[in-house]
């Protein structure tokens, strides 16, 4: 089995449905950031995760699973509980303050 990881930044509208997206690879974090701090719809949520793939050995997509940053903090497990890398865990850490600045706490219609 092979796994991938992708940083991915979502904008989202007051009902929680995602309106667009951007995607980066491991150790380019940085650079999504960078793509993103100054182009904000103030009507969107933007948040930020790392979503974890797994894949079967025919190269098809077997299970997908996320960790959304909280305060700027990337949590130690995925929504389905499978741990987060380290590497990754080292890369949301160096980034944290900036995820924190760039994450919007809108409120969402449920």
């Amino acid at each position: 089995m092979r796994v991938q990881y992708e940083w991915v930044i979502e904008y989202s509208d007051e009902w929680g449905d995602i309106i667009d997206l951007d995607h980066a690879d491991p150790g380019d974090l940085h650079d999504l950031l960078d793509r993103h701090e100054n182009s904000h719809n103030p009507e969107l949520r933007r948040e930020f995760a790392v979503q974890r793939i797994e894949w079967t050995p025919a190269g098809g997509e077997q299970w997908r699973e996320y960790a959304y940053f909280e305060n700027g903090v990337l949590p130690d497990h995925c929504d389905n509980g499978v741990k987060v890398a380290a590497f990754i865990r080292k890369e949301a850490e160096r980034n944290a303050e900036r995820v924190r600045q760039l994450t919007d706490m809108l409120p969402m219609i449920i």
